[in-house]
């Protein structure tokens, strides 16, 4: 591996004036020890800190060339260098610095390393895009198609905006039905408005910022999920909305099915749902976020009374059984 010039070395005060070996030295000879070390440190790759040119050995004389000083003060040098044990010979006939060699070595592997994680890095961004397309893919397809088929767009279900927005709502528990919804609430809106046309497009009616309020804004769909089954439809969305896991057991489906006898609606559920989770999702009244709280019949209408708030940090989760069938 070879890499760019040199164009700085380590420089270790204290070890060269502690160093026994170069104090015996003259000052001279100290002077042109370290011009040699300049020329060593210029070397490139792993040959960096040896007298060299092309990875060929210098020999005495051609290095005295190289040195352009005095042959008389060049061979006292020289003489002190070699004597002292500075100036190293490799068995092959290479003239090199130990301190620089190591340090090279050093350089070297810590160069190779980062090689290595860079393409350790560039593997695995492809492999995790190849993935990101892979997932999701048949909803990808059903959503497109259906996007395309009520709006006469053709749209791509590889494209950045389809993974990026739609593997976004599913991963937050969201499934086909939904993003039908919010198709169709949208479509019969903006379908005919030329200045809203243009916005029936992934990246608007699947963002995360939309998503919720597009599909609450579609009452057929409410409506149906609600006569399909309100307590599991009440519960599904408050898991959702709230990001905690509660099932139908027979408390809750208590307090729903007297709230809904008392006359109180899917949409007053959403409501209250949407109220609390905005007033305590991550307060210090957190736990009080629970159906039991929210669906007692003393303190609903108080709740439902309340103005909506905008929604803060919403977790949406999972889509298991027992869950229900409603989304906001």
């Amino acid at each position: 591996m070879q890499t760019n010039k040199t164009d700085y070395f380590y420089f270790y005060p204290d070890l060269w004036l502690s160093d026994p070996a170069l104090i015996i030295c003259s000052y001279q000879t100290q002077g042109v020890w370290i011009n040699m070390l300049c020329y060593m440190a210029k070397v490139t790759g792993f040959h960096c800190g040896t007298l060299t040119v092309n990875g060929k050995a210098l020999d005495k004389d051609k290095i005295r060339q190289l040195m352009r000083i005095d042959s008389e003060v060049f061979e006292s040098a020289w003489d002190e260098l070699i004597k002292n044990g500075i100036l190293k010979k490799s068995p092959s006939g290479i003239y090199y610095s130990k301190r620089l060699v190591l340090e090279n070595k050093k350089r070297q592997k810590a160069l190779e390393s980062i090689e290595k994680r860079k393409k350790i890095t560039t593997e695995e961004k492809e492999r995790r895009a190849k993935e990101r397309i892979e997932k999701h893919r048949n909803l990808r397809e059903a959503v497109v198609e259906y996007l395309n088929e009520k709006t006469g767009r053709k749209s791509k279900i590889d494209s950045h905006d389809a993974i990026d927005h739609i593997n976004g709502r599913a991963e937050e528990g969201y499934e086909l039905e939904h993003f039908k919804a919010v198709i169709d609430v949208k479509t019969k809106q903006w379908l005919n408005q030329e200045s809203q046309r243009k916005f029936l497009r992934c990246s608007t009616l699947f963002a995360p910022k939309h998503f919720n309020n597009y599909l609450n804004e579609n009452e057929d769909w409410l409506a149906e999920q609600g006569n399909h089954d309100l307590e599991n439809a009440v519960i599904k969305y408050f898991c959702q909305i709230t990001g905690k896991k509660y099932k139908v057991d027979s408390a809750i489906s208590a307090l729903i099915v007297q709230l809904s006898k008392l006359g109180y609606t899917t949409k007053d559920f959403v409501h209250v749902i949407d109220v609390k989770t905005s007033e305590w999702k991550g307060t210090e009244h957190d736990n009080w976020l629970t159906p039991t709280t929210l669906f007692e019949k003393t303190k609903f209408q108080n709740y439902l009374n309340q103005k909506k708030q905008p929604r803060k940090n919403v977790i949406i989760t999972n889509k298991g059984k027992g869950y229900g069938d409603i989304d906001n």
